[in-house]
């Protein structure tokens, strides 16, 4: 009896702790096309120590000219070719010349103290 009721309980914190991530994701980004990764790592264990302009290259002639990979839960996409460089960075560079947030320069505390 005692056994059937850990196992129960076990399983009902399991299924919440499931559920409340579930629920609690932000909404995914629409990435471009890139091959399948492994959970934590990404990609890392394809990508190679010397020549990975080759295998962008190859990823590319699969893929597409724009491609995304994860590193280690961080998202990279690579251009394969000059038009899409320049399409992307050059003609909608507005959407992409964004600076990520620093929540450091949030705090009120360091205006107290100035520029030094």
């Amino acid at each position: 009896m005692g056994l059937a009721v850990f196992a129960i309980l076990g399983f009902s914190v399991a299924a919440l702790i499931f559920l409340r991530d579930r629920l609690s994701r932000k909404p995914r980004l629409a990435l471009p096309p890139g091959p399948p990764a492994d959970p934590i790592i990404g990609h890392i264990r394809l990508i190679p120590q010397v020549g990975q302009d080759v295998f962008f290259y190859k990823l590319g002639r699969i893929y597409g000219d724009v491609i995304h990979i994860k590193v280690l839960n961080q998202t990279l996409i690579i251009l394969n070719s000059v038009q899409a460089a320049n399409d992307l960075l050059d003609k909608r560079s507005n959407n992409y010349s964004d600076r990520p947030d620093f929540p450091i320069f949030d705090l009120k505390v360091l205006i107290l103290f100035g520029w030094r």
